[in-house]
């Protein structure tokens, strides 16, 4: 979908997001002030997306990608549902990323077909992104997926994400990292779904079957233009309200 500039806001403005779960993950408070300290590399889980950042990416920016990929999620998830109508859902979240000021080329997903009987998620994540991450965005990316993969069972943000993006035997889910060079903030996007025989738990931690596991990736890299983001920041924080306080949370890396 294209949208004017001028037209943005009101776009931003009519989106319908989806209600949040009363059951839902009840989250300690964000320790956000650290994520947006720009000297140092920091990560969050992003409902149903985890996100890393490089030092250098400065806190305007990480709440930019923040709260721009949240209010994708929770508008597609309004229009489709996150783990049966994978192409209708995606169609909505990057429409959205669009409008918000994400330069996004074309975006398909490809099977991933493991040589092993058994293969675990980060496998997947790790094979997928280091196609186009480089070795210092791939250490973070690798610290992060281990950060959660040490994260209790119970532990509110594990539950966040899960709960965000995984319903029984179906899952669709995000890894992404963000660098900034020269004010041009870039973000590496590794997309994920699958379908399985068996009801996930220890996300992580599970073992997939490569003969009764059907599993699907993407990877694009996009970048932020800040002019169109900058005219819709307030009406996006706006729609959010307390949503990111609820869907966004620190993840130590």
């Amino acid at each position: 979908m294209e949208t004017r500039p001028n037209n943005r806001v009101e776009y931003v403005n009519s989106l319908k997001l989806s209600p949040l779960d009363p059951n839902f993950p009840h989250l300690s408070p964000s320790q956000l002030d650290d994520l947006l300290d720009a000297n140092t590399k920091g990560a969050a889980v992003d409902a149903g997306s985890a996100q890393s950042f490089a030092a250098g990416v400065t806190g305007e920016h990480r709440q930019a990608v923040l709260n721009t990929t949240l209010l994708a999620q929770l508008a597609a998830n309004a229009v489709a549902n996150r783990e049966k109508e994978i192409e209708k859902w995606y169609a909505k979240y990057h429409e959205v990323l669009e409008n918000v000021g994400w330069n996004i080329d074309s975006f398909s997903f490809h099977t991933f077909d493991s040589l092993e009987a058994n293969f675990t998620v980060d496998s997947v994540i790790l094979d997928l992104l280091a196609a186009i991450a480089s070795g210092d965005d791939m250490a973070i990316i690798k610290e992060v997926i281990d950060a959660l993969k040490k994260l209790d069972k119970d532990d509110s943000r594990l539950r966040l994400f899960s709960e965000s993006s995984i319903s029984e035997k179906l899952g669709n889910f995000q890894i992404a990292h963000c660098s900034e060079a020269s004010g041009l903030v870039t973000m590496k996007i590794g997309a994920f779904h699958f379908q399985t025989d068996r009801t996930v738990v220890n996300f992580f931690w599970f073992h997939f079957s490569s003969g009764s596991t059907s599993f699907y990736q993407g990877a694009q890299t996009v970048t932020l233009n800040d002019q169109i983001y900058n005219s819709v920041k307030t009406a996006i924080k706006d729609k959010l309200k307390d949503n990111a306080k609820k869907y966004i949370n620190n993840l130590d890396i």
